[in-house]
């Protein structure tokens, strides 16, 4: 995992956007608790879209260069969209345990 965030192709640009909409999330808690499923939902289509949005390129070039490229390149392309994918998930568990916690709290 370590190996991911010191490569130079990780896209650092990501986990700013996923920082901030998760700080959205836990001020969303404070402030609109009934808002903390659409933010987790959309941080979970802003990782995807974004995942799709950095595969695209990569597949463009596979298109381009005729199919003579490396599979470890294919491999590690599909390896930072499926991390992304992940990230999106945690954010969404996230949000879902915050909103149980929340309708626990009311009782």
């Amino acid at each position: 995992m370590l190996q991911l965030f010191q490569s130079n192709s990780f896209p650092t640009l990501f986990f700013v956007f996923v920082g901030i909409i998760f700080l959205i999330l836990f001020f969303t808690v404070f402030k609109k608790p009934e808002k903390v499923k659409l933010v987790g939902s959309f941080g979970l289509v802003f990782c995807i879209a974004y995942a799709i949005y950095g595969l695209v390129p990569a597949l463009s070039a596979l298109e381009a260069s005729g199919g003579d490229v490396s599979t470890v390149l294919v491999y590690g392309a599909l390896k930072i969209m499926a991390f992304q994918i992940f990230c999106g998930l945690v954010l969404y568990l996230i949000s879902l345990f915050l909103r149980i916690a929340l309708k626990r709290a009311d009782f």
